[in-house]
């Protein structure tokens, strides 16, 4: 519980010192969601991503997703395990737009991105009902590195994202839309 606490409070602070660490950095701010891929699921996610320097920007989020595995011992007798997954990100990225002098329609970064995530684990059984495991809760904190590009399809709107990142729980892969704000 208290790294649960930690985390949120770096993303708190992270937030409200953005109108601080801001020096001249780009002046774009994206709200990003998507779908992932991933090994437990479909992760669905959103993130919040702000500069705090220039070509820096740091994006807390979050993500969901959720996974059956079945399981068949008896004839009629259906038995199968649910994961519900919940993750929070935070993440900081490095643009290297100016760097490789990229055309204005494109975004290219990569950075390191630090993971918690809670879960559920429920035993689905169709002759006794839903039973809860023990090992479920809180845990599994990552860090992993991230590459990702985006296009802007309306410059000053709309832009579409991909990212790739080191095996995670939450999504090795995402893609998505960036809406300016």
């Amino acid at each position: 519980m208290k790294k649960l606490v930690l985390f949120i409070a770096l993303i708190v602070l992270g937030i409200s010192s953005n109108n601080l660490l801001a020096q001249g950095g780009p002046d774009q701010k994206f709200l990003n969601a998507g779908v992932g891929l991933s090994g437990w699921g479909v992760p669905i996610y959103a993130n919040f991503e702000f500069p705090i320097a220039n070509d820096f920007t740091l994006s807390v989020g979050g993500s969901y997703q959720s996974r059956v595995e079945r399981y068949y011992y008896l004839p009629g007798q259906r038995i199968g395990w649910r994961h519900n997954i919940l993750g929070l990100q935070i993440a900081g990225n490095y643009y290297f737009d100016n760097l490789i002098d990229l055309p204005s329609d494109f975004d290219l970064y990569a950075g390191i991105q630090a993971e918690y995530y809670v879960w559920r684990t429920r035993l689905v059984d169709n002759k006794y009902g839903t039973v809860e495991y023990s090992g479920s809760g809180l845990g599994g904190a990552g860090i992993s590195g991230l590459i990702g590009g985006r296009y802007h399809v309306k410059p000053g709107k709309l832009s579409l994202n991909l990212q790739l990142a080191g095996g995670t729980v939450m999504s090795a892969g995402r893609l998505g839309v960036s809406f300016w704000l």
